[in-house]
């Protein structure tokens, strides 16, 4: 039987056994995440790491392959379908296995359906706040940024249909704190809809790696960079080539990505606390009511 088994830490007796199972483990962010992972669960756990092969088939195969396993005292899940969340919850929760989820954000209300299970990861705001942050010491640094010398910074957001939500109201936040004004012009769920705004918008905010590289590729010809406004990225799946060049030539400001290693390191350690029913509120680690652990974002810029 073929699991994509790719690691068990050696000489672990006596020590709980965990189960991760990622959502691939070809995804550029998977490498840092297993790192991670390993390296904190060195002398401590037996970690039994599962590549999910992007297909739900073979990751429901492999958790219940685990929840087999009579020895399993906690799963960590990044999930290759978020729909499939619900199922695994039932059986963790049938079993009396911890469970800590990562990679999909799951609602409020399945957080709360169970006391064992636990969300690690970023959220929308944070991730809005870095992009202000970077937004802001690029508009202060290139006073032309400003095409209309009102002194306000007019945005738009690509990847989204409302302009309106928790990474608005992070970025805002963030542009306020470093004294700018800012108003929206509007929000576009792609980088298509960018020509019916490009002439207002003086910043762009995009919500992921998909819009990123859209807003990349409408402002690339050599006519429309010079008229670019200040871009800065989101992703959740590593920078490509393309964003790192874009990053170096200045058309985009910076990128707010999650932060892999950390978030893998935090997925262990409280997988870890559940494994020996520790209370994770006492192992360090901060948990909203909801059970959520948020990490912050990194952000990525120009050297």
């Amino acid at each position: 039987m073929t699991l994509g088994l790719a690691s068990c830490v050696p000489g672990v007796k006596d020590k709980p056994r965990i189960g991760a199972v990622l959502r691939s483990f070809d995804e550029e962010r998977a490498s840092m995440l297993r790192k991670a992972m390993e390296t904190a669960a060195l002398d401590k756990a037996d970690l039994a790491l599962l590549d999910g092969q992007s297909q739900r088939a073979a990751q429901n195969l492999q958790i219940r392959t685990l929840f087999s396993d009579k020895k399993l005292a906690a799963l960590a899940l990044e999930p290759v379908d978020s729909n499939a969340i619900g199922d695994t919850l039932a059986q963790a929760k049938e079993l009396g296995i911890p469970l800590v989820l990562f990679g999909a954000l799951p609602s409020e209300d399945l957080m709360r359906s169970w006391d064992k299970v636990f969300f690690v990861g970023t959220r929308d705001q944070d991730s809005g706040q870095a992009q202000g942050e970077l937004l802001a010491a690029a508009w202060k640094a290139n006073p032309a940024a400003d095409r209309n010398k009102d002194k306000v910074l007019q945005y738009a957001i690509i990847g989204v249909e409302d302009e309106k939500g928790p990474r608005a109201e992070g970025f805002v936040k963030a542009l306020a704190a470093a004294g700018i004004k800012a108003e929206s012009v509007g929000a576009v769920v792609d980088a298509s809809g960018l020509p019916k705004l490009s002439t207002k918008v003086e910043a762009a905010i995009c919500v992921d790696l998909a819009s990123t590289l859209g807003t990349i590729d409408f402002y690339s010809a050599a006519a429309k960079a010079k008229k670019a406004p200040l871009i800065a990225g989101a992703s959740t799946q590593g920078l490509p080539d393309s964003v790192t060049a874009a990053i170096g030539s200045g058309l985009l400001v910076g990128m707010a990505t999650e932060d892999e290693s950390r978030i893998g390191a935090t997925v262990f350690s409280l997988s870890y606390a559940l494994a020996r029913k520790a209370n994770p509120r006492k192992s360090g680690l901060v948990v909203s009511d909801a059970k959520y652990v948020w990490i912050p974002c990194k952000k990525i810029a120009k050297q």
